[in-house]
């Protein structure tokens, strides 16, 4: 059978996209497609360490040839994606002497692996926007373009979709939608409504859920071994915080706010005598979860009741500890979401209109729309009340989640079955 394509862009040291990655190979494998996988990637040596699929070097490393620390603009990318679209045309209509002249060999391995694929699946992740348009969109709808002509179908599963906030931005997202045969959301309303906005078919939109879902958590004892491991103290009620800087993102993107959340944690821990963990999902150097936790704590009174995690631990171990929680305050997608799916009440900390999205979806998916602060307005009191609310009234939040739970895994299970579907056999 003709191979089944995995496009995106593997992010290594963020275990909640590893765990969309690691949760759809292990989904497709169960549905008949284990030997059939192969991933495009920046990094094949990596990614087969980490993944265990086959994997092909992308023809993104060729759109993307500029260094990521140089500038370039919307429209110079476009017009690389111009070039590697000629290079298609030249694979698919030209004689195969022209193919070695004049298209580079990274991408003529990778347009021989697309033009012999049976579809192309654009994997999970939330960052079809304005902010990674440069690492994201423009390459995926450059390359649903290319997918038109060479007539493979292309999927969508578990999106994040917008903010798209740049004129040629929306110009290319509308390519995109217009070639994808289904659009697979992650969210509630949000990504769906933004995918409709942009030329999405209503009938090509289903919600699949986010497929790190499909990762289920570690059993008690891995999870009691990281805790004993951590000094996590047992007996106290533990509350999980993620503060994600998200300051590198893009341009206007401050890291603001530790000193407030550490107030209003010195607040919540004398009010309700719980232990603070920082539960940290991405490990890169960037962006790292600890080094941001660490920056609270060091701001606070009361930090002898803080741990923050300091192994690195897979997404498996984190979703089971966060089960563990009384209730999480989180800024970042995963850790808000494996609360979440334990059935944990949580708080949205939203830093920036990126965030917002992100949380506006996933908050309304589970049914708990609302539940965010946004940053830039509240004081200490404010925050501290809203945390202490959140423990306090705890058993009613949960009781909410948990009677959606079967909804939402319906609605996942049918989307998933119709990308099932989409695949030709």
């Amino acid at each position: 059978m003709k191979p089944v394509v995995l496009y995106g862009s593997a992010t290594h040291d963020n275990e909640g996209d590893l765990a969309m990655m690691r949760g759809l190979i292990a989904w497709l494998a169960r549905n008949g497609s284990a030997d059939r996988m192969h991933l495009l990637t920046r990094n094949p040596e990596r990614s087969r360490r980490d993944i265990g699929i086959p994997c092909d070097l992308s023809h993104d490393t060729m759109l993307l040839a500029a260094p990521a620390d140089r500038p370039i603009s919307r429209a110079a990318l476009a017009w690389r994606g111009l070039g590697f679209l000629g290079q298609v045309a030249i694979w698919k209509f030209g004689p195969a002497r022209w193919r070695e002249r004049f298209i580079p060999p990274v991408n003529r391995a990778a347009i021989a692996l697309l033009a012999g694929s049976a579809a192309v699946i654009v994997h999970g992740s939330g960052s079809f926007n304005s902010v990674f348009w440069r690492g994201w969109l423009y390459p995926k709808a450059i390359t649903a373009v290319a997918l038109r002509w060479l007539g493979v179908p292309l999927l969508m599963t578990s999106q994040g979709i917008g903010p798209l906030d740049h004129p040629l931005d929306r110009w290319m997202a509308r390519r995109f939608f217009r070639v994808a045969r289904l659009v697979g959301v992650r969210d509630g309303d949000t990504s769906r409504r933004v995918a409709r906005e942009l030329g999405a078919p209503a009938d090509r939109i289903v919600h699949t859920g986010d497929d790190a879902e499909l990762v289920p958590p570690a059993d008690d004892t891995v999870v009691d071994a990281a805790l004993r491991a951590e000094s996590v103290p047992a007996g106290r009620p533990l509350f999980g915080v993620n503060f994600r800087d998200a300051a590198s993102y893009a341009a206007g993107h401050e890291d603001t706010g530790h000193a407030l959340l550490a107030a209003a944690l010195d607040h919540l821990i004398e009010a309700t005598g719980v232990h603070v963990v920082f539960l940290p999902i991405t490990y890169d150097p960037i962006d790292d979860d600890r080094v941001s936790a660490d920056r609270v704590v060091g701001l606070m009174q009361h930090a002898v009741h803080t741990t923050v995690l300091r192994a690195r631990y897979d997404a498996a171990t984190l979703r089971g500890i966060a089960s563990r929680f009384t209730a999480l305050a989180g800024a970042s997608y995963h850790a808000l979401l494996f609360a979440l799916a334990a059935g944990v009440p949580v708080i949205a900390l939203t830093k920036n209109s990126y965030y917002a999205a992100k949380h506006e979806g996933l908050l309304h998916w589970f049914g708990c729309r609302g539940a965010q602060v946004l940053m830039a307005s509240p004081d200490a009191a404010h925050l501290a009340a809203a945390l202490i609310d959140l423990v306090m009234n705890r058993e009613a939040r949960a009781a909410a989640l948990e009677a959606g739970r079967a909804a939402r895994a319906s609605a996942a299970a049918e989307g998933r079955a119709r990308l099932l579907r989409e695949i030709p056999r």
